[in-house]
């Protein structure tokens, strides 16, 4: 499961959890760098977009 969440870092570090093997934060512009599934891309693109929330 994917979760990606828009928002802006305010303070605090970046934690892992027993859910969250890997955390980060991605500037919309680099996502081009990363391999991501066309469905989260989707999904990606739909919130950094405004739209509304598409799920598959």
């Amino acid at each position: 499961m994917n979760v990606c969440l828009h928002a802006r870092p305010v303070g605090g570090e970046l934690t892992t959890t027993s859910e969250a093997a890997e955390v980060w934060w991605v500037e919309p512009g680099d996502l081009d760098g990363y391999e991501i599934h066309p469905a989260q891309c989707r999904r990606s693109d739909h919130g950094l977009r405004g739209d509304p929330p598409h799920v598959d």
